[in-house]
């Protein structure tokens, strides 16, 4: 039986997403209603801002599928990998907290394919693709970081076994 990992989107955060979303949508409607123009402008680009949110924040929330998803094979992230990437394609792999996000870092044997990414991703995160190192955030997600640290310990470490053997 393959062992198998999977973490979902936190409902929590998406909670403060829809609730922020309605604020800016009550800010922008109220701005609407000004004389000034910059301000009736401001109003609109609010109002679209936080339409835009709440409809990713509910998307999110009635999203039951596993976001990421760690087997004995490998790993993919839904939002950022077209499929799965596999160990024996990842030199190590590390939880790092960088700029407040909680993010896997993969060290990849040679350099990382962009084809292996979605669109949006590989155009907006090109910089997180450089050299070798594959950078997946993990923020949004419902995360049990003890299993997490151990699989992907136990990844490593019996990588590392069988190749003293």
């Amino acid at each position: 039986m393959e062992n198998k990992l999977e973490f979902y989107t936190s409902k929590r955060r998406m909670f403060k997403l829809i609730f922020i979303s309605a604020i800016i949508i009550l800010i922008g409607f109220f701005c609407t209603q000004s004389d000034k123009i910059i301000f009736e402008v401001i109003g609109y680009l609010n109002f679209m801002i936080g339409v835009s949110a709440m409809i990713i924040g509910v998307y999110n929330l009635f999203d039951n599928s596993p976001q990421l998803i760690l087997t004995d094979s490998g790993i993919e992230h839904k939002k950022i990998t077209k499929n799965l990437i596999p160990w024996n394609a990842i030199l190590n792999a590390e939880i790092r907290k960088e700029r407040n996000n909680h993010i896997i870092i993969l060290y990849q044997k040679g350099n990382v394919s962009l084809d292996k990414f979605k669109y949006i991703y590989r155009k907006t995160a090109k910089f997180q693709l450089k050299g070798n190192i594959i950078k997946l955030n993990i923020e949004q997600l419902e995360i049990d970081y003890p299993k997490l640290n151990g699989f992907i310990n136990s990844r490593f470490n019996q990588k590392n076994k069988i190749a003293t053997i």
